[in-house]
């Protein structure tokens, strides 16, 4: 049972809450602007134009909302209990392992087993929690394109299905010859989870501002429906305003259809998704400022007359 494969995991269950830290505060950030300009008739307006919105009410939609963001803090609460309690069964595995090593007796054997198998159990328990996390994030994510959100789903079910596939068998494990097959079987099991995070970190993180920027289409669309052409002649501040704001909006789509490309490629690339994840992480800083300054110009533009 090799003790440094066990513990590498709890990196990537980091993963999940640098995500949660940095998206929190690109989208809530600027919750309290888009709230104030965007009303129900408004809301329905932008889900007729997202196939996978099409149908429902807006009503019926922020409710879903809602009980998706209850159920990811609920998920989130779990995984945080469930990774405590698998740093406990990774210490105590440590010292049976120690104690083995030392003492090779009979007893020593049983227990550093026992001490593998309870650890794996709670290793899968806590992925099983992070990937349906991760899934739930994706599921209440708007600015995802629908091809990645459907297969990044499809990909975090399957892999739940592996792991309880994994832990029925380790469940059943008698000897120590057992729990060795069955730690070599979970490498490519491994592999694949690393890849899939990284792809829907990577989906998310561009989603996330997607989301933000299609919003500001929306609230550009309104307040130009209410600008009569006098006004627009009247106040030259206005009008140039507005103008600064719309070629702000019109250049900010090859950015994205930048980062979805790169998405696009990355399968076939021998890095994966891990290397596009931080290589989006990067690029994306232009996108969030261009988005900054555009919530910025919103809130000015209440003042120009």
């Amino acid at each position: 049972m090799k003790f440094n494969k066990l513990k590498s995991f709890l990196v990537l269950f980091l993963l999940i809450f640098c995500l949660m830290v940095s998206q929190n505060t690109i989208v809530f950030a600027q919750e309290e602007v888009f709230e104030s300009n965007i009303d129900e008739n408004e809301l329905t307006d932008f889900v007729d134009e997202n196939n996978d919105f099409a149908d429902i009410p807006a009503s019926q939609l922020i409710l879903r909302r809602e009980r998706l963001i209850a159920e990811i803090e609920d998920q989130h609460k779990q995984l945080l209990s469930q990774l405590s309690i698998y740093q406990d069964d990774e210490r105590n595995f440590k010292v049976a392992h120690d104690q083995y090593q030392k003492l090779q007796t009979l007893n020593s054997i049983e227990g550093v087993v026992e001490s593998a198998k309870k650890l794996v159990l709670s290793r899968n328990i806590a992925l099983n929690s992070y990937l349906n996390l991760l899934r739930l994030k994706i599921i209440e994510s708007q600015g995802i394109e629908l091809f990645h959100k459907e297969r990044s789903v499809e990909q975090l079910v399957s892999l739940q299905e592996q792991l309880q596939h994994h832990s029925r068998k380790m469940e059943g494990a008698v000897n120590r010859e057992d729990v060795n097959q069955l730690a070599l079987e979970f490498e490519p099991l491994s592999q694949s989870i690393t890849q899939t995070s990284y792809y829907a970190l990577s989906i998310l993180t561009v989603g996330r501002l997607q989301s933000v920027y299609d919003q500001s289409v929306v609230i550009n669309s309104k307040i130009l429906e209410t600008q009569s052409t006098q006004v627009m002649a009247e106040s030259t501040n206005r009008a140039r305003s507005l103008a600064e704001i719309e070629n702000l909006i019109e250049n900010t789509p090859p950015l994205f259809l930048e980062m979805w490309a790169e998405i696009n490629q990355a399968e076939g690339k021998m890095s994966g998704y891990e290397s596009v994840y931080r290589e989006i992480n990067r690029k994306l800083n232009t996108i969030f400022a261009r988005l900054s300054r555009l919530v910025a110009y919103f809130e000015e533009l209440e003042n120009i007359r």
